[in-house]
C-alpha cells in the first residue's frame, strides 16, 4: 500500500452518550435476567435496542432492532434518519409479524 501512495481510512470514534446514569432515581430491577422468566418457546419476549449508524458524510441513521429471547434471532428492525417513536413502533410491528407467524405454526402443529 505504502508503494502505491494508499493507507487505510481509520474509522473515528464516536462518544455519544444519551444515558445519564449519575441520577438518584430508583434503577428499575432486570426481570428479564430472573430464571423465572426464562423464556421457554419463541416469540413470547423480545428485547430491543437503538444504536447509531455512522455515515459517510459525517451524518447518522438510526436502527431500532428487536431480538427473540428464545431463539436470539432478530424478529424485527427499521433504520431511520431520526431517532422518533415511529421507528421503535415501525420495528415492533415487524415483531408482531414474526409472533402471529409464530404462534400460528404452533396452533397449526398442535392442532393435529
Amino acid at each position: 500500500m505504502r508503494e502505491q501512495g494508499l493507507r487505510a481510512i481509520a474509522p473515528r470514534r464516536c462518544k455519544r452518550r444519551m444515558t445519564d446514569s449519575n441520577h438518584d432515581s430508583r434503577i428499575s430491577p432486570n426481570l428479564l435476567k430472573e430464571s423465572a422468566n426464562e423464556a421457554r418457546q419463541a416469540g413470547v419476549c423480545a428485547v430491543g435496542d437503538i444504536t447509531y449508524l455512522p455515515h459517510q458524510n459525517g451524518r447518522w441513521c438510526y436502527l431500532a432492532s428487536f431480538q427473540d429471547k428464545f431463539t436470539r434471532r432478530v424478529v424485527g428492525w427499521q433504520v431511520a434518519e431520526n431517532m422518533t417513536a415511529q421507528l421503535v413502533i415501525d420495528a415492533f410491528n415487524e415483531v408482531a409479524l414474526f409472533v402471529g407467524s409464530v404462534l400460528s405454526a404452533a396452533s397449526t402443529f398442535f392442532l393435529r
